[in-house]
């Protein structure tokens, strides 16, 4: 295979110094390693660094190199000033010097926003390169069923606009939702042009020695006092529907003989209700601990004895979803509850868990009382369910394969 010039648009892209590393570092250092030349383009402050800083000069990491647009206004949580901020990614997108990036052939868009598919239609045309849209998240659906915002909205009216403008125009269209093939043909897109490569981990060896923190030290001091702990890693937002969680283990704290733990780790619009729900109801088996550094989540996933995904009741699913920490859990061989109304998801196709409905907190409470005392009174089966998982990622979520995967479409 020839070497490409590739020019990945993502705006939340990060390198390892900056925050944690997700689709556009591994499939981008995979692909470097095939011979290409890759460039990913990204925006010099968005809310999953890990420090809340600008970032100034562009980075070269294992051969990848990152260029940083300048997007001078922060924000927390949703509101005009994000929105800014995807306009001032969306601009210095467009404005990029055809000379910088002399023989581009391949311009991949990623849907972190819209406004990203359009940047991403206009270098392709301005560098005759061939064009692939990603397909992370489906908007406008995505704030008409979560946010409830009406077709139209503005926003929703401007965003169908740019999705109906762009998919015919692909030369292809990756998604990472399994569903999702009918919906982009509905909105314009050839069928021919459709390809499903989901969300994946990285299954480099990981060190012998897995650096701890606070947060693996107290699921160890917990367990030797008999519990079990059951982990969530992650934002603590709507789509993630934790209320539903906390209200399952609320529940289980009724019954303090069962001694069960739930650990979550991460910030989010909602944990700030969260947590005074615990406090204010009492829920004294709920831990809250702050966002960690990437490096630190295979020590606690280690240490952990369950891990858990949720996702409210929404139309929006239908198409599929493809959660990074859920092959997190998968990579650390742990056992997973997954609370969801969708016919087709990993953790029942891997045989690696519990699959419950969505919005269910008496079901929940049930799986993880049934989990516990699986992994207490048959060891041996619990382990396998770990197993299972990692040898479902293996087969089917390694970025490695998929990155593969992703060149055959250059």
């Amino acid at each position: 295979m020839s070497k490409k010039k590739i020019l990945y648009l993502n705006h939340y892209a990060l390198t390892p110094s900056i925050g944690p590393l997700y689709r556009p570092y591994y499939l981008s250092r995979n692909w470097v390693k095939s011979n290409n030349e890759v460039t990913v383009i990204c925006a010099s402050f968005h809310h999953l660094q890990y420090e809340n800083r600008h970032i100034t000069q562009d980075e070269i990491v294992e051969g990848v190199r990152f260029k940083f647009i300048k997007t001078s206004r922060k924000y927390a949580g949703n509101g005009i000033n994000r929105f800014i901020n995807m306009l001032q990614f969306f601009l210095g997108c467009c404005f990029l010097k055809k000379d910088e990036f002399h023989g581009v052939d391949v311009v991949i868009a990623s849907s972190a926003h819209p406004f990203t598919l359009f940047a991403g239609w206009w270098l392709a045309k301005k560098f005759n390169s061939t064009f692939i849209v990603e397909i992370r998240d489906i908007w406008p659906l995505s704030l008409m069923e979560l946010a409830g915002l009406s077709k139209y909205h503005p926003i929703c009216l401007i965003f169908k606009a740019i999705e109906r403008f762009i998919y015919p125009r692909a030369d292809g269209l990756v998604s990472v939702l399994p569903m999702s093939k009918q919906y982009f043909v509905d909105n314009g897109l050839d069928k021919e042009k459709f390809h499903y490569i989901p969300n994946g981990a990285n299954l480099d060896t990981e060190p012998d020695e897995l650096p701890k923190s606070e947060v693996s030290r107290s699921i160890l001091e917990w367990k030797k006092q008999g519990f079990f702990c059951v982990i969530y890693t992650g934002a603590h937002g709507g789509p993630n529907a934790l209320n539903y969680l906390i209200d399952a283990t609320a529940l289980i704290n009724k019954q303090p003989n069962l001694k069960i733990k739930l650990i979550l780790v991460g910030d989010g619009i909602y944990k700030k209700e969260f947590m005074t729900k615990v406090k204010v109801e009492q829920i004294t088996n709920v831990h809250f601990f702050n966002p960690v550094n990437a490096k630190l989540i295979p020590a606690i996933l280690a240490v952990a004895d369950c891990g858990y995904n949720g996702w409210p009741i929404s139309e929006l699913y239908k198409h599929g979803v493809s959660p990074n920490k859920i092959f997190e859990y998968m990579k650390a061989r742990l056992p997973i509850i997954h609370s969801i109304t969708i016919e087709k998801e990993q953790v029942k196709a891997a045989q690696c868990g519990i699959l419950v409905p969505a919005e269910a907190p008496d079901l929940i409470a049930e799986a993880i009382i049934q989990m516990k005392e699986l992994k207490w009174n048959s060891p041996e089966e619990y382990a396998q369910m770990g197993e299972n998982g990692y040898k479902y990622l293996i087969e089917n979520h390694d970025f490695k394969k998929l990155a593969s995967k992703y060149e055959t479409l250059f």
